[in-house]
């Protein structure tokens, strides 16, 4: 059974606009997309895709946390894992530039298969945050996302996200949340992919 995400460019744009203001105060990057160094070519077409699939995120952060934190970690990233494609996949379907935009599914020739990882999941303390900074109880967020050929199974390349809080602390960072993080990078992610299959390509960019 498809599921097709079907949202209005306003609703999008207003539902992102808080984390995006509060985010521009964080330190790390999401990168722009790096074509695979096997793709070999400056610019891969997309003209042939019309559809996009955004999978399931899976957790590859837990098994990294200390033995003691998994169980509590475990569904924070779980729920992140969903989270982060929906809104990606809510971006990319606002913006345009596909026929359809699902979250289930297969793949198969002419789609598009989206796919990530959670790397990195650390909610830190917002009260260390606040009283002292200087990198105490930092937020950290990390994740990779692969865009792959739905036919061959082919990666086409990657988007590397790479995020922490304010390092000085103070009122900004303590309202910083890997939440938050996934709104902005879903948003850079979501609208570049959009702005690429109305281009028909997508190619190396340089990391931000």
């Amino acid at each position: 059974m498809h599921t097709s995400v079907r949202f209005s460019q306003r609703a999008v744009r207003l539902f992102l606009l808080v984390p995006i203001v509060l985010s521009l105060a964080a330190c790390g990057t999401t990168s722009g997309f790096q074509a695979a160094p096997a793709a070999e070519r400056e610019y891969i077409d997309l003209t042939a895709y019309q559809r996009l699939l955004v999978e399931d995120f899976s957790d590859d952060a837990t098994h990294r946390a200390k033995p003691e934190m998994q169980p509590i970690l475990q569904p924070k990233v779980m729920k992140a894992s969903t989270m982060f494609p929906d809104q990606v996949a809510s971006v990319v379907a606002a913006e345009g530039g596909f026929a359809a935009v699902d979250r289930s599914g297969a793949g198969g020739e002419g789609t598009l298969v989206l796919r990530g990882a959670i790397t990195q999941y650390d909610e830190g303390s917002a009260t260390l945050r606040w009283m002292v900074g200087f990198n105490a109880g930092n937020v950290n967020f990390d994740a990779t996302l692969q865009l792959v050929d739905g036919g061959s199974q082919e990666v086409l390349g990657t988007w590397l996200v790479d995020k922490n809080s304010w390092a000085l602390g103070g009122g900004i960072a303590a309202t910083q949340t890997p939440e938050l993080f996934m709104a902005e990078a879903a948003r850079k992610i979501g609208e570049e992919l959009a702005r690429s299959r109305k281009a028909g390509r997508i190619g190396k960019q340089q990391r931000e």
